[in-house]
């Protein structure tokens, strides 16, 4: 990372991004992040050493951007560990990380360590995607529905972390009912926010590889989004895209 004097003068008031690990365990076939071979770790000394570079660059939000953060849960517990310690001393009072975690991942050790942290110092992104265990299923996502939901439920009852959960419509095998269904599941879990967004068809994807496979239509131009598939219609695109700037107006403005 380009962490000279000038880089971090000029994270005042930003989100600085910091990356501690490459690749993903995960085989999701819309996503790249699991084609990059052996998930990789940056060492835990420099990892730290980062963390605090930026906690002191005058930064808002120190953002992970691992793929999966707590692929590894022991090392996760160490880095949280790490801030939780050191959060209002050698990290300023107001700082918040961000993470990207897999929920079925979530164990007692991160959940021990948000428990025993100041509220709003950390924030966790957890991608469900789906809610339909089938369709899951076909996008190579294999997760425990119950574990996922309990885990989740559990992390929000501590009081001190901003959960943000995302969907993603278009994914092979679910329509707009059971669309519906699994939104209705998703707020149900109380999140703080709730992400509705749409399947992109990346160059590299399984997705975009194997059109047999995942047949769909998608605009040719970056990012690939999804027009229609055989199981949502263009309409039916177009009345979730309605959903999701209500949900962003209402559910997410804290309406």
């Amino acid at each position: 990372l380009p962490l000279s004097p000038e880089f971090l003068a000029a994270q005042k008031g930003r989100i600085a991004y910091l990356e501690t690990s490459r690749g993903c365990p995960y085989a999701c076939a819309f996503c790249l992040s699991g084609r990059a071979g052996k998930t990789r770790f940056l060492p835990l000394p420099q990892a730290f050493q980062d963390i605090l570079s930026l906690a002191n660059s005058g930064a808002g939000t120190v953002k992970f951007v691992d793929r999966t953060f707590n692929a590894d849960r022991a090392r996760a517990a160490a880095i949280l560990g790490f801030i939780r310690e050191r959060a209002g001393r050698d990290i300023p009072k107001g700082v918040a990380f961000h993470f990207e975690i897999a929920g079925n991942r979530i164990d007692r050790a991160l959940l021990d360590a948000v428990e025993n942290s100041p509220a709003g110092l950390f924030r966790f992104e957890i991608g469900l995607q789906s809610m339909n265990p089938e369709t899951l299923l076909r996008a190579r996502r294999r997760t425990d529905m119950s574990r996922l939901k309990e885990n989740i439920k559990a992390l929000i009852s501590t009081g001190k972390a901003h959960v943000h959960l995302d969907l993603i419509a278009g994914l092979p095998g679910e329509g707009l009912e059971s669309f519906k269904a699994g939104l209705d599941e998703a707020v149900s879990l109380k999140p703080h926010a709730l992400q509705l967004g749409f399947l992109k068809l990346l160059h590299g994807s399984a997705m975009r590889e194997e059109p047999e496979t995942y047949p769909c239509r998608f605009d040719p131009l970056a990012p690939y989004e999804v027009l229609e598939t055989p199981w949502l219609s263009p309409e039916d695109i177009q009345d979730l895209k309605c959903a999701e700037r209500g949900l962003d107006k209402s559910y997410n403005a804290g309406r």
